[in-house]
């Protein structure tokens, strides 16, 4: 299968689009929904040194709680997810709120 992923996806964007972006969500967001999710680099960066990892794909879910949260995975070049048993995937965010600038 040809490379599907490079390590180069995804684009920089400006700080207008980020706050319209969020303010967009938040005038539609469910009442007690999460704004944010916040993972430490050390979570970050342990799957994305793992071997054949061009990137983290981050799956939509929902906690014990039925809050929203992130499941992260490492893709590999393919784009198939790193998933495997011996494979670090990521969760249990701080959420914002409470933990909010």
């Amino acid at each position: 299968m040809a490379d599907v992923f490079t390590g180069s996806e995804g684009e920089r964007i400006t700080s207008e689009e980020a706050k319209k972006m969020r303010d967009d969500y938040e005038e539609t967001m469910p009442e007690g929904e999460v704004l944010g999710l916040f993972y430490g680099r050390n979570l970050l960066n342990s799957i994305l040194e793992q071997e054949g990892c061009m990137g983290i794909r981050f799956y939509l879910g929902r906690n014990d709680e039925g809050k929203l949260e992130l499941v992260l995975v490492g893709a590999d070049r393919e784009g198939k997810d790193l998933d495997g048993e011996n494979q670090i995937l990521g969760n249990r965010s701080y959420p914002c709120p409470p933990i909010c600038a």
